[in-house]
């Protein structure tokens, strides 16, 4: 029987990817880049610092895809600060579901800890959680097993123990270098030969997750 859950936020919990999609897309329009869904699957579920450095390659100027990203940025926290991104479907039954059999939750994001505290208050979910990790809280960013190792080290559980749910494959990836079971549900990203070989299960809903919490 698992103890502990611990979730990606963005894309996992929260619908966010699209409105990052959309922010990217209209911050490298005003550049001339037009950002397709390709140009921007790399940096789905990954750290600031790596999606700035890659802006820059992106772009072929350093500079410039730094301050895309800041733009970009901006943006993203223009559209989310006045009404807070919607849960994806079945979370809220999955968080009282995992409430009522003791099972502990944590969060474990790229996003700023600060954001995820935001989030998760504004949407009515943070009594379901127990801590957080954020990517601003740890040196490497997914795919490294460091944001997980953390929040493991916070839930007190063994690896066993412990699930993670992921909605990328950067963070399929960390979760399983760190030993510890992931079930990824897709959300922009669908699964790959490389995902089914990590992953625990592919479920098309987060409440999906239910049966192999035993």
């Amino acid at each position: 029987m698992k103890k502990a859950v611990i979730f990606d936020m963005d894309g996992t919990l929260f619908d966010t990817e699209p409105i990052y999609y959309k922010s990217n897309k209209e911050a490298f329009a005003e550049v001339d880049y037009d950002l397709t869904a390709e140009d921007y699957q790399p940096f789905i579920g990954v750290g600031s610092d790596y999606s700035r450095r890659g802006f820059g390659e992106l772009l072929g100027d350093v500079e410039l895809g730094s301050k895309v990203f800041d733009r970009a940025d901006f943006l993203f926290n223009e559209m989310v600060n006045h009404q807070v991104p919607p849960l994806k479907v079945g979370v809220m039954d999955l968080l009282e579901h995992l409430n009522n059999q003791g099972i502990a939750c944590y969060v474990a994001s790229s996003s700023a800890y600060a954001t995820i505290v935001d989030f998760t208050d504004r949407a009515g979910i943070a009594k379901y959680f127990k801590g957080y990790i954020g990517g601003d809280q740890v040196s490497e960013a997914k795919p490294d097993p460091e944001i997980f190792l953390k929040a493991l080290d916070l839930t007190g559980y063994t690896v066993e123990e412990a699930l993670v749910v992921e909605d990328s494959l950067n963070g399929v990836r960390a979760s399983y270098s760190a030993y510890i079971d992931v079930i990824m549900v897709p959300d922009l990203i669908a699964p790959d030969d490389e995902v089914l070989d990590k992953c625990l299960a592919v479920v098309p809903r987060i409440d999906d997750i239910v049966p192999f919490l035993d």
